[in-house]
């Protein structure tokens, strides 16, 4: 879930160009940014190649300070380009009420001289040090053929993790090597075995959104709720279940884990049995729970 801020339109060559060596902060229909979030897509229309520096801006006045950025970005063709995280950059932050810009020693963008709001602009490269400097504003008719994808979302991401333990019913304690399965953990070792993300569903027919390799990867949950499918653990008898993240390597964000189970079969999505809460690595013991399913929400 997101949004595009910056030029109104996907950039497109012009009949104009910014100049190199050259910071830029742009100026929308919209005024500042709208929102808040994580910028994990750039759009620009390039007229010359060179290393590119992205970036959110702060104003007070005719003072732009840099804020948040990715400094080095390289464009080998003109034209159209879609850079995207973390192939291209890392993404980064963006709040509302600040400005998007670039700046590059010898690359160029193409601007529009026939519609938008303008810029401001200084000389020399004013990202990268989180200094202020001060900006001249053309108020013109102009618009920069750049624009950033903003995920207003909160990321939750599970990276190839230990979902749960699953502990048989003649331990105490949580001894590892005893049966378990791993939803996205390719070789977890041990008796526990490998669950691809492609079982978990976000709504009825549609997959989880994995980044990464689509078995293995990083299960990617904002502004979803993610459920498991209904695994059938096969014991017969009570059991003691650990339900743990992040034990092959590690995640990023906030969200919560919840659990549930029965000793018959359930639908993944049928209102029974209740879901209990959990904390990133927590236990349950003496369950008769044959069958059981996970659920992971983001935390706003």
């Amino acid at each position: 879930m997101g949004q595009w801020y910056g030029c109104p339109a996907t950039p497109a060559n012009q009949s104009s160009q910014t100049t190199a060596n050259y910071t830029y902060a742009t100026v929308t229909s919209v005024g500042t940014c709208p929102v808040a979030g994580s910028v994990t897509k750039i759009e620009c229309y390039v007229y010359a190649t060179g290393t590119f520096d992205f970036a959110t801006f702060g104003a007070s006045g005719s003072t732009f300070t840099d804020k948040t950025f990715a400094l080095g970005v390289v464009i080998g063709t003109t034209g159209y380009h879609l850079l995207e995280a973390p192939g291209h950059f890392t993404a980064f932050d963006i709040a509302i009420g600040d400005f998007i810009g670039c700046y590059s020693s010898s690359g160029r963008l193409d601007r529009d001289d026939g519609t938008g709001w303008g810029y401001h602009y200084d000389s020399g490269d004013q990202i990268g040090d989180s200094g202020g400097s001060t900006f001249t504003h053309s108020d013109t008719s102009r618009d920069i053929q750049l624009r950033f994808w903003i995920e207003t979302g909160t990321l939750f991401e599970e990276t190839p993790s230990d979902s749960f333990t699953l502990q048989d019913a003649a331990s105490y304690g949580y001894t590892p090597g005893l049966p378990g399965v791993a939803w996205g953990e390719e070789n977890p070792g041990g008796t526990v075995s490998g669950i691809s993300w492609t079982t978990w569903q976000k709504s009825t027919g549609v997959n989880e959104q994995v980044i990464g390799d689509i078995d293995w990867g990083q299960l990617n949950t904002y502004d979803f709720i993610h459920v498991s499918n209904v695994y059938d653990t096969e014991l017969t008898s009570t059991a003691n279940f650990q339900i743990s993240t992040n034990s092959w390597q590690a995640g990023s964000g906030s969200g919560t884990l919840y659990i549930r189970g029965d000793t018959s079969s359930f639908l993944w999505d049928d209102g029974s049995p209740s879901w209990i809460e959990t904390t990133t690595a927590s236990s349950l013991d003496d369950r008769d729970w044959r069958y059981l399913q996970l659920k992971v929400e983001h935390t706003a």
